[in-house]
């Protein structure tokens, strides 16, 4: 997943603004070269953040708008990557409730050395669920992007209300998702 995901990443700046786009990100972030990003000596984490705030700057957009952006860009490649556990739910919270055992089960195993956010998901009635999500990188936009994302492929619509957030200090995310 890790050269997927910078793969998926240079496809969204390149489809959604330009190819120049991602070249002056690329040399804004001090990674020139794609091979830079792709190597197994690279460090995930160190150089995605580079390439986001990179991207912040160039495009002049606010961090979190640009990860909920790329979350609703990069949701048909998880469910090109993962059709069976799309396939299997019959509504976008059933799905939700499905991704603790995905990401144990389907991606850890697959790929044991990649790090992976911690996550668990309650139902709280029929029309919501909530989602608790602790991960160093920070991304719960990108979650938040590829869980509207969601709801569209089943022609479904969610209120998303983050209660509370690492980014203001709290030890993990609590995000409500309530289907409209």
């Amino acid at each position: 997943m890790k050269g997927k995901i910078f793969n998926i990443y240079e496809t969204f700046i390149c489809e959604a603004y330009s190819e120049q786009a991602w070249d002056l990100i690329l040399e804004a972030s001090n990674k020139v070269h794609q091979i830079d990003l792709i190597s197994p000596k690279s460090d995930l984490d160190s150089d995605f953040k580079a390439i986001i705030v990179a991207t912040s700057r160039v495009l002049e957009m606010a961090i979190p708008d640009l990860l909920g952006l790329f979350g609703l860009y990069a949701f048909p490649y998880f469910k090109k990557y993962l059709p069976s556990y799309f396939g299997e739910s019959k509504d976008v919270l059933e799905m939700i409730l499905k991704i603790p055992e995905v990401l144990v089960v389907d991606i850890k195993k697959a790929l044991p050395e990649v790090y992976l956010p911690e996550v668990s998901v309650e139902r709280l009635n029929e029309k919501e669920v909530e989602l608790k999500y602790h991960s160093k990188r920070k991304m719960c936009e990108f979650l938040e992007g590829l869980i509207l994302a969601c709801a569209n492929s089943y022609g479904e619509e969610v209120k998303i209300t983050h209660h509370r957030c690492m980014h203001y200090g709290h030890d993990f995310c609590s995000i409500a998702i309530c289907k409209v």
